[in-house]
């Protein structure tokens, strides 16, 4: 007799705050939500949440997988774009 398993779900959810900066947050999330996934075992969802109540922006982002090791690049490769993104912000802001 064969038993089957339902395929194990890996997930990672990570909330990136900006404060009161709008703009910022637009950027960085425009900035990755044109990359899509390459790999078809990752789904990603990602939603800029502004607070009605505080004025400020969060970038929301939720990763879900059957496959570890993919959920771990999708995930090292979407948080160095975004440190990227913020890094770049930061130098045009010193200028």
């Amino acid at each position: 007799m064969t038993t089957t398993h339902p395929e194990e779900v890996f997930e990672y959810n990570c909330s990136i705050g900006f404060g009161s900066d709008e703009e910022s947050a637009n950027i960085v999330y425009q900035t990755i939500i044109v990359d899509h996934e390459l790999s078809t075992k990752v789904k990603r969802n990602i939603n800029l949440h502004s607070s009605s109540e505080d004025g400020s922006h969060h970038l929301i982002i939720n990763f879900t997988s059957s496959d570890a090791r993919q959920l771990r690049s999708s995930v090292k490769g979407t948080l160095d774009t975004i440190h990227l993104s913020i890094e770049t912000l930061t130098k045009f802001v010193e200028q």
